[in-house]
């Protein structure tokens, strides 16, 4: 497990990993400012060219990736090569594919008042940004969001987790390789400095990790008013319609909540799940995780690890306050502290507990029973409004309820976490779950600085009715335009 001391972490496989210091996020910070009018001046084919040395880069260091994944979080390859390689990999070259077309202006219509001019929308730099990244999906996470910021034009620091410090390194080593610091510089340190970061004057901050710190990376930021993009979490909720097959979606959820073994901001957080088809439910989930993960699933290859200790004591008291309650564990509850192996739970919520007040973030699904539909939705509406939502109906009618009466960041029917790698959605939160959007061009959008142009063709300006002196005859114009527009 990765150990904080004051100015370094231990690992989980014994290394001691240095953090950088705030002298020097200082330093990178000035070299940036300097340097960013000639990274926001680069062409399409320049921006594109980088892109592409980060894809191949990414290339030749993939057994590196994968194994300081293992190193971090006990990461299977295949697992850490779909759900941190390929998509990375896939939202670079889909960048690189569009970007073109992307950095195009905009042109907008004219009303008639506006005849006589020209309008339209530049997608210009924010220029230096400051991007936060966590220890959950380190190499994703962290890859994606560089890379659409710098093809936006910007220069950029990347704060990685000293969580996941092998990763952390890899990473450095891999940009290294494309980029000088001036243009994109990797900061490796603790929460100390950290904290000290958002308080630079930064033209925008991207955050990725808890409500609770993206509040204070918010009030941080606004010392300087700096923009902020806060990918945050919550209570996603999965609701099967009581007329769905239950073995339709068992795979789909069980592979959903557990992945990552649950640390995952878009994984299924509780389950509603009609009273009838209780029984039906917990027997087949739990046939699916047996046969996923054994008998014993805290010795299971396919279990990702939990990161660090406390994270660990923190699940196991969410568990054991809600049994305490009156909740029952029907699968599962096997832990091996020693090895940070917390295996797939199931509980069944008979009361109240403190596991359904906060994002769980490890591998137990609650389930709740419910009556109805309205029943469900009055259940979810509740809580804030979660980062992700997964229903589960082929009635479009049960569906359009849901829908209409219900708010969050995205949603995903009859499967789980699919919304999110695809590239032409965007992925963001409400509110507590988050604020402002990622992925392919709404990130691009997000990082850039949508910035109107006008320019009026008409000698003395399209503004004439409006200018001094007032007279008769612009007082006829401002009524037509009262009257007609």
């Amino acid at each position: 497990m990765s150990e904080v001391l004051q100015n370094s972490i231990s690992s989980r496989d014994g290394q001691t990993f240095v953090f950088d210091t705030f002298d020097k996020v200082k330093t990178v910070f000035e070299s940036q400012i300097a340097n960013r009018q000639n990274v926001k001046n680069r062409s399409a084919e320049e921006r594109k060219d980088k892109l592409n040395l980060l894809n191949n880069e990414i290339l030749k260091h993939r057994t590196e990736i994968e194994e300081a994944l293992f190193k971090d979080l006990k990461k299977h390859s295949i697992e850490a090569g779909y759900s941190e390689i390929f998509p990375t990999l896939s939202e670079i070259r889909n960048i690189s594919r569009n970007l073109r077309r992307w950095m195009r202006s905009n042109p907008v219509k004219n009303s008639l008042p506006f005849i006589g001019s020209k309008s339209k929308i530049l997608l210009e730099p924010k220029g230096n940004c400051l991007i936060i990244t966590p220890w959950n999906y380190p190499f994703y996470l962290s890859m994606t969001h560089l890379a659409v910021c710098i093809a936006s034009g910007n220069v950029a620091i990347l704060k990685t987790s000293e969580y996941s410090p092998n990763v952390s390194k890899v990473i450095k080593e891999i940009l290294s390789g494309v980029f000088e610091e001036d243009e994109v510089a990797v900061i490796f340190t603790g929460a100390e400095v950290s904290t000290e970061m958002p308080k630079l004057p930064f033209d925008h901050i991207h955050f990725t990790g808890s409500t609770n710190v993206g509040k204070q990376i918010m009030k941080n930021a606004s010392t300087n008013l700096t923009s902020v993009t806060l990918e945050l979490g919550g209570k996603s909720p999965v609701i099967i319609d009581e007329n769905y097959p239950i073995k339709d979606c068992i795979k789909q959820i069980g592979w959903g909540k557990f992945l990552n073994a649950g640390q995952t901001c878009i994984a299924p957080d509780y389950i509603l799940v009609h009273k009838d088809k209780k029984d039906e439910f917990v027997d087949k989930l739990s046939t699916y995780l047996k046969d996923s993960f054994g008998e014993k699933s805290t010795d299971s290859e396919f279990l990702t690890g939990i990161v660090n200790k406390s994270h660990f004591k923190r699940i196991e008291n969410l568990v054991q306050d809600a049994v305490s309650d009156g909740n029952q564990i029907v699968f599962g509850g096997k832990m091996d502290k020693s090895r940070l192996a917390f295996g797939p739970t199931l509980l069944m919520m008979n009361s109240s507990a403190a596991i359904m007040e906060e994002e769980i973030f490890g591998p137990v699904l609650p389930i709740v029973l419910y009556n109805d539909v309205e029943d469900a939705i009055k259940f979810i509406t509740k809580k804030h409004k979660p980062l992700a939502m997964y229903l589960f109906s082929n009635d479009k009618k049960w569906l359009n309820e849901v829908l209409l009466n219900t708010s969050s960041g995205g949603v995903c029917i009859n499967d789980t976490m699919a919304h999110f790698v695809q590239t032409y959605l965007p992925m963001g939160g409400v509110n507590h779950s988050g604020i402002g959007k990622s992925h392919g061009y709404f990130g691009f959008k997000e990082f850039s600085n949508e910035r109107a142009v006008l320019k009026s063709y008409i000698k003395g300006g399209i503004t004439w009715p409006f200018q001094f002196p007032y007279t008769k005859l612009k007082k006829n114009i401002l009524e037509i335009l009262i009257k007609y527009f």
